[in-house]
């Protein structure tokens, strides 16, 4: 039997909401990330040696707490921390061979710099499946992992449908004391859970279809919600 994992998604409450509403997660370009060493390794040597059109990703982490990753990624005060089961999350991944989740491999900058140098002067010496998770080592803090998508289509987002089993709890940020908006919050995330549910319930009795099993899904979001 597997030992029960997580993975965490820092991110600004409106993107949970779309999450919680389409019950998606968005995979997007690193063209505006930070990182020069990441865009570099993703958009520019990985692309071209796998001869494919589009690299796309979203980024997790095993870090539960980091203070930076609610300051950098969660914005502040907008920020919610996604809980995410990993061993459901690698079964979805599982139903679609353009996804895969990996493990980011954090080399120093100087390792770097010579990975760059073998792709000038000789391609087939570098391993390729590693290229889409290397990061410098200054960020090992940030426990990360990514769920990678490749496709021959130009395009720069993508979505991954996921069950709402996946998530497992959803932390409002530290920054947010106030009470009544904390609660408007959760409010927020009931009303939308509770639109869900009558579409379901609707779409499946148009298609006379048993819906018992499949709205127990969507009953437990409300009370993962913590501050």
């Amino acid at each position: 039997m597997k030992t029960k994992e997580h993975l965490y998604h820092f991110t600004k409450l409106s993107c949970l909401l779309e999450i919680l509403r389409t019950r998606t997660l968005t995979l997007t370009s690193s063209e505006n990330w930070e990182d020069e060493n990441d865009k570099y390794f993703l958009e520019g040597i990985y692309k071209d040696l796998k001869g494919i059109k589009t690299v796309l990703s979203l980024c997790l982490t095993k870090a539960d707490n980091e203070y930076h990753l609610w300051k950098i990624y969660g914005k502040e005060k907008e920020g919610v921390r996604i809980k995410f089961d990993k061993n459901k999350l690698e079964t979805e991944l599982k139903k679609d061979s353009q996804f895969k989740l990996k493990k980011v491999i954090y080399i120093k900058l100087k390792t770097l710099k010579k990975l760059k140098i073998k792709y000038l002067e000789n391609k087939t010496s570098l391993d390729i499946q590693e290229l889409p998770i290397y990061k410098r080592v200054v960020y090992r803090g940030e426990q990360e992992w990514r769920i990678i998508h490749e496709s021959n289509e130009d395009k720069d987002r993508t979505e991954l449908k996921i069950d709402s089993s996946i998530i497992t709890e959803i932390k409002l940020n530290p920054w947010l004391k106030d009470e009544k908006e904390a609660n408007s919050i959760k409010e927020i995330i009931n009303k939308i859970e509770l639109l869900l549910l009558i579409w379901l319930i609707i779409d499946l009795f148009y298609y006379h279809k048993p819906f018992v099993c499949i709205l127990l899904p969507f009953c437990s979001l409300s009370s993962l919600c913590t501050e």
